[in-house]
Order: C-alpha cells, then sequence, then structure tokens
C-alpha cells in the first residue's frame, strides 16, 4: 500500500473548504490528473454518495467510483474507490486556524496486482501526482484576488471588435483560466428569471450547490418542475420555489413580483436572465413590441417592484449580450417601429437598454448599499441560439461556450464577495469590459435618465 499525506492552509472558514473539496465534481479544478468527474447518485452529498472519475494513471485512463463513507460535515469526510487494478481511500480533514482552516490529506492507495516491486517503482509517480494535485487544492481554495481594473489594453482589445469578440468564445473563456466559485451561499436567497433552459438553468444548479435558496420564475410550468426536479437530483437542495409567469407580459410581471414579495422577507439577489430574440415584429397584447417589452421593459418593472425586498448588500445581476456593442440606444424608438424590423438589432438595442438602465439603478441605489451589475456571457450554445439564429449557430457551433461556461460570470457575481465591492460595472469573464466601444453608443446621464423616465412611462401605461 502507498500511503501519503499532507497538508494544505486557506484563509476560507472550515465549512467552505469542506463542501468543495469533498465533493468531488470539483476535483477537475485542482487535481491535474482527473479529466473528468460526475456524481452518479442523486439527491444532497452525504454518506453513500457516488463519484465517477476518468483519472489519468501513468499512461493508462482509468476509470474510479468513489463512493463517501464517512461525511462529518465541516470536519471530516472519508472517499473509497474499489475498482478491478486499484483500491483508493481518501481522508480528509479540515481543522480550523486562527484565520482559516487547515486541510489534511490522507491517500492510501493499493495496487490488486503486480506485488510490493510495482508500488514501489509507482510511487515517486503517486507522490508528484498528490503534490501537483494538493497545490492545486491550495490555490482554488486560496482568498480571491480583486479583479483587476479596466486596463489600456483591455480597453483596446474591446475596441478592436474582432480580438474582442474572440474572448466571446469557449477559447476565450478557457483562456480566462478561472478558478472555481467556492464562496457559500448558504441563507441566501436569489431569484432567477428565465431559469428553466440555458444560461439561467446553469446558474440555477450551479447557486443550489452553494447552498442559496431559489426562487425561480420561467414561463412554462413543466418546465419549471423539470427544472426543480435535476435540481433536486443534482444537488439534493430544496429550499426553491417557482413561480410560473410570461416576463413579456407586464401584467404577468407583476402579479409575479406581488407573490414574490409576499413570500419572501429579503431577496439577497435578483438575476434578471430572461429574454428572447425574435425574428419578426409583433406586439404583445399589451401593446408593446416583444422584444422590447420581454428584455428591457419586464426587468424595469419586476426589479422596481421587488425594491422594498432589497437592503444594503444586496445585488441585481442584469444579463446583457455582446451584441449591444454593434447598437446605440434609440430612445425615439424604443419599439423598433421605424424601418425594416431586425430580430438581432432589436435584441440588442434592448440589451445596450439593459445595460444603460443598470448603470442608473447603480448610481441611485448606491446610499442603499444595492450593487447592481451587468454582464454578458459570451456566444453560448443555448436553445435560444438555435432556434433564433440557425445560420450563426451552424457556423460557429464548434466555438460556442457550454451554458455552464455562460453561467460563470452570474454565479460569480452572486457569491463572491469580491463582486459586491463596487456597482455599475459590465462584467465578461470576471472582468470589467467597456460598455461602448463604436463612435455614437455610448449611453450618458441624460440619455440614462430619458431611458428610465420613458420605461416609467410605458410601466404605467400597461394594465395590472
Amino acid at each position: 500500500m502507498i500511503r501519503l499525506q499532507d497538508s494544505v492552509d486557506s484563509p476560507r472558514p472550515p465549512h467552505e473548504c469542506f463542501w468543495f473539496t469533498v465533493d468531488f465534481r470539483n476535483l477537475p479544478h485542482w487535481d491535474p490528473t482527473v479529466l473528468s468527474a460526475a456524481k452518479r447518485t442523486p439527491g444532497a452529498l452525504g454518506e453513500a454518495c457516488e463519484f465517477e472519475l476518468l483519472v489519468a494513471f501513468g499512461p493508462r485512463r482509468l476509470r474510479l467510483r468513489y463512493r463517501v463513507t464517512v461525511f462529518e460535515p465541516p470536519r471530516r469526510a472519508v472517499l473509497v474507490a474499489d475498482g478491478e487494478e486499484l483500491r483508493c481511500a481518501d481522508e480528509v480533514r479540515f481543522e480550523p486556524l486562527a484565520a482559516g482552516t487547515r486541510v489534511v490529506y490522507t491517500s492510501d492507495l493499493e495496487l490488486k496486482s503486480g506485488g510490493r516491486l510495482k508500488e514501489q517503482a509507482l510511487k515517486p509517480v503517486v507522490a508528484l501526482n498528490s503534490r501537483r494535485a494538493l497545490a492545486g487544492l491550495r490555490r482554488a481554495l486560496a482568498a480571491e484576488p480583486t479583479p483587476p481594473p479596466r486596463g489600456l489594453w483591455r480597453d483596446l482589445l474591446d475596441r478592436a471588435l474582432l480580438p474582442g469578440a474572440l474572448k466571446f468564445t469557449a477559447a476565450g473563456f478557457r483562456a480566462a483560466r478561472l478558478p472555481p466559485v467556492v464562496d457559500r451561499m448558504d441563507g441566501k436567497t436569489v431569484v432567477v428569471t428565465g431559469a428553466t433552459s440555458g444560461i439561467g438553468r446553469a446558474a440555477a444548479l450551479a447557486l443550489a450547490r452553494l447552498g442559496a435558496r431559489l426562487v425561480l420564475v420561467g414561463r412554462d410550468q413543466a418546465r419549471l418542475a423539470a427544472v426543480r426536479a435535476a435540481i433536486l437530483e443534482d444537488s439534493g437542495n430544496d429550499q426553491l420555489a417557482t413561480h410560473c409567469a410570461d416576463l413579456s407580459s407586464m401584467a404577468q410581471t407583476r402579479a409575479v413580483a406581488r407573490r414574490i414579495l409576499d413570500s419572501e422577507s429579503r431577496l439577497d439577489v435578483v438575476v434578471n436572465n430572461a429574454g428572447a430574440l425574435y425574428a419578426d415584429r409583433e406586439l404583445t397584447a399589451e401593446g408593446f413590441e416583444r422584444s422590447f417589452a420581454l428584455n428591457l421593459l419586464s426587468p424595469y418593472v419586476f426589479t422596481e417592484a421587488l425594491l422594498p425586498r432589497l437592503a444594503a448588500g444586496s445585488r441585481v445581476i442584469n444579463v446583457s449580450s455582446g451584441g449591444m456593442y454593434l447598437q446605440a440606444l434609440r430612445l425615439e424608438d424604443l419599439a423598433s417601429a421605424r424601418g425594416r424590423y431586425h430580430g438581432a438589432r432589436a435584441y440588442a438595442r434592448a440589451k445596450r437598454g439593459l445595460v444603460a438602465l443598470s448603470l442608473h439603478w447603480a448610481e441611485a441605489w448606491r446610499s442603499r448599499g444595492i450593487v447592481v451589475h451587468a454582464m454578458h456571457p459570451g456566444w453560448v450554445d443555448t436553445p435560444g441560439v438555435v432556434s433564433a439564429l440557425p445560420a450563426f449557430h451552424r457556423a460557429m457551433h464548434p466555438f460556442l461556450r457550454t451554458p455552464e461556461q455562460g453561467a460563470d460570470t452570474i454565479v460569480w457575481l452572486a457569491a463572491s464577495p469580491q463582486a459586491g465591492k463596487s456597482s455599475g460595472d459590465f462584467w465578461l469573464d470576471r472582468r470589467a469590459h467597456l460598455t461602448d466601444v463604436l463612435p455614437g453608443t455610448a449611453v450618458h446621464r441624460k440619455t440614462r435618465q430619458q431611458l428610465v423616465a420613458a420605461l416609467a412611462q410605458a410601466a404605467r401605461s400597461a394594465p395590472g
């Protein structure tokens, strides 16, 4: 048997270290020998939970199925794998320090064939892999650095449209080399609109793993039930409520906001993610152009209605689109009634308005301690992109991000203490970026005030 033991010190509290380390789905974040990891048992992380790993063992690839045999949060856990060729037993202990946690990792590995001679030959390789893994764990559990401020080089890349757009791809996400989100959200309530598919669903699953109480809003009851079931299977987190509403309707937007006000005493995070790109110009039953209604007016009505439940430390996250870089805000034509209708243009203009609205709220609510950010997820492979932009999807499919990659910055903005130290920024891959790169696309304060006045007037004209 080969026994290895080492420890890492982290400034994080024991419960954060425990939940991140013992969830072996996180192993690819810190152990370079683990090529993939998946949880194979439904429900909460706990005793008898199983994980399947694909591990690089020298030149070979081995599949190991680990089972949690001891689960004592936040102090200790033991996970055991009994494969065809080897048996592994990993014990992890979490010892409180004056400022943080010492993680003591003991790993026993026993080869089932080859005898002691083979074990001795492999021991240096196993020891090297162990040191690399523990170094990765130390980095993952380190204190999160403050995101660097915008600089000249980043601004130049943003203004150079092609290099800037390359960052929107999956390769751009990988190049950002982002650490995992470790910060726990136990006791915090997060509202996510558009939570039944794509980026919203991925964000909801990730936030549930971090322990957040979720309030999910979607327009299809069956799909809400499906995402609820998926969250329960993935994380066992049953602290969630679902509300069905079509947010292109201001009456339904107000009604779901009232239901949330009635059921929740405090909202820590509101994620305005619901959105859609429509190929044809159509009006809602209330007389609003659909893209304007769903992508801009509804987030305004919804968030303003929820303001009584937002307090110091609460965060509002508005999901925009990189396409907004190509469009200016047209106050005189918010309904896209002039000229030939172009769905992508109407969508981008609405998202441009949402970024301007985010900056207005950040300034207006700063004295109340409410943080407001906008972000864009990059180019993401979602059902909405397939249906709304089929030609773009066919051409760019190999380069598109996964929904999880697109949701990463949402999760970070919701959970990270660092993200709460500023307000009014526009984020991609946890970095603040310019909001305008083309002449004539900047939205100045006076125009933002006029936009808010127009949204308020439109909201007043809607029934309900």
